[in-house]
This record gives structure tokens, C-alpha cells and sequence, in this order.
């Protein structure tokens, strides 16, 4: 079972100055995904396609038998969620292009940490053959966002509460941040993925 809850959404940026979108985050200019669990058309049931409310359509979809589900969590204030278990994903497409970028999540581990580590692989970003990892089952992070090489044993609080996780991936330097505090910073080198996505575990390739 795939432990993990995403609320509220997800925005996917370039790196900007520009603070005009969501939380004060970008704009239209240069965010170019942003999923807000909100504005999904459904109370309950299975997702197929998560609307972009960025200016882009960059719309995400999800193939029959791995959608995410649609949940009303009193944990996030009563905020709608997405709950993703076992190989649930949306498809991203093609990032391979971009030269910078920077994510932000809010998202609460329910099973903390997990049984195995492919249970909680998060998302597929970065062109490092391998999926990021939050957490693994020592608790660390493994992050792989916008990179050619993935951040092992990154040392992280418990994540079994709402917590808002940020990792930005530009020219010569990296950075993961958890609720605002850097748990990570060092140089790196770009790298995007071809088949970007969001959930599925490694077991469901």
C-alpha cells in the first residue's frame, strides 16, 4: 500500500523572482503546473485528470487502474486531498527541456516510515534513472527533482503530519527544504525527466 497523501496540490516552476501566483508563488509566466486538490469536479472516487490552474493546460492525467483517489482529510483543516496507494500516478510527460525548476508540495506519509522503500517513492523528475523517495524506511529522504544524480540519506523529521516540501534544482545548485527549513544544499547538475511522474512505485515500471 502506498502511504502517502498529497493535499492542496502541487506547483512545478521555473526558478523566477516574479511572486504573483498561488501563495505568492510565480505566475502564469513561469509556473508551469499548478494542481490544486480543490478544484477537482468530484467529491469522491477515482481521478482521471487533474486540471492545470496554472494559464498553461498542462493538465496531468491518470491510466484506468492507477488513479489517485479523491478524499476529504481532517488532518489538512478539512482541505481536499489526494490519497495515492500502491502504483497510483499521474503522467507529467516529457520535462527533458527544462533548464531549471522548482517544486512545491504539501503531503503527509501515513505509514511513517514505510514497510519498503518502493511503497514510497514519490515522484520520477530527474533523469537519475531512480524514483525519489519520501521517506525511506530509515526515515531519510532520497531526492532526484530536476537532477542527474539523486540526494541519498537526506535526515528529515517525521512526515506523518501535513508538511509543506520544496526542492528547487537550477545550474550548480540544489536545494530541499521541509516546511521552510533546508535539510539540503550542494552543487548539481540539470537534468529533467522524459516521462516525468507523480506517485508509482518502482514495482508498478
Amino acid at each position: 500500500m502506498k502511504p502517502l497523501i498529497f493535499a492542496i496540490g502541487l506547483l512545478l516552476t521555473w526558478v523566477a523572482t516574479a511572486q504573483t501566483g498561488p501563495g505568492g508563488v510565480g505566475t502564469s509566466a513561469n509556473n508551469t503546473h499548478w494542481l490544486d486538490a480543490s478544484q477537482l469536479p468530484t467529491s469522491t472516487g477515482n481521478v482521471v485528470t487533474w486540471t492545470d490552474r496554472s494559464g498553461n493546460g498542462n493538465n496531468v492525467s491518470s491510466p484506468g487502474g492507477a488513479r489517485p483517489t479523491y478524499t476529504q482529510v481532517s488532518g489538512f483543516n478539512g482541505k481536499p486531498a489526494l490519497q495515492f496507494r500502491n502504483a497510483d500516478y499521474f503522467n507529467f510527460g516529457d520535462l527533458s527541456s527544462y533548464t531549471a525548476g522548482e517544486v512545491f508540495i504539501v503531503v503527509e506519509v501515513l505509514n511513517d516510515p514505510p514497510d519498503n522503500a518502493n511503497d514510497a517513492e514519490i515522484w520520477d523528475f530527474g533523469s537519475t534513472g531512480n524514483r525519489a523517495i519520501f521517506p525511506n524506511t530509515d526515515g531519510d529522504i532520497f531526492e532526484e527533482f530536476g537532477s542527474n544524480s539523486r540526494r541519498n540519506n537526506v535526515d528529515a523529521p517525521a512526515l506523518n503530519q501535513p508538511r509543506i516540501y520544496n526542492v528547487r534544482s537550477a545550474a550548480g545548485d540544489y536545494e530541499i527544504r521541509l516546511d521552510g527549513t533546508s535539510l539540503f544544499t550542494g552543487g548539481n547538475t540539470v537534468g529533467f525527466e522524459d516521462v516525468a511522474q507523480l506517485g508509482r512505485n518502482g514495482n508498478a515500471d
